[in-house]
């Protein structure tokens, strides 16, 4: 299996050796945290995944404006 995976890593490689994490953003919306971020393949190709996390009711949306807590956003998007 490790061995397909990486023919396949390879091939893509080779195909789009421009892989970009362009940005992210977030918004709360009906009580749920939306993550998205923004790739790109070159010139060729571009995609959106996203995330949704329900928040709790006591949830301070000032958290959102904390470095920190943009870091964490970040992150999973290299993940991602």
């Amino acid at each position: 299996m490790y061995s397909d995976r990486r023919k396949l890593y390879q091939q893509l490689s080779g195909e789009y050796p421009d892989f970009t994490y362009e940005n992210f953003s977030f918004a709360v919306i009906n009580s749920e945290l939306r993550i998205e971020f923004d790739f790109n393949l070159g010139s060729k190709y571009s995609f959106k995944p996203y995330h949704i996390f329900p928040l709790p009711e006591d949830f301070d949306e000032k958290i959102l404006t904390n470095s920190l807590f943009r870091n964490i956003i970040f992150n999973l998007g290299m993940d991602e």
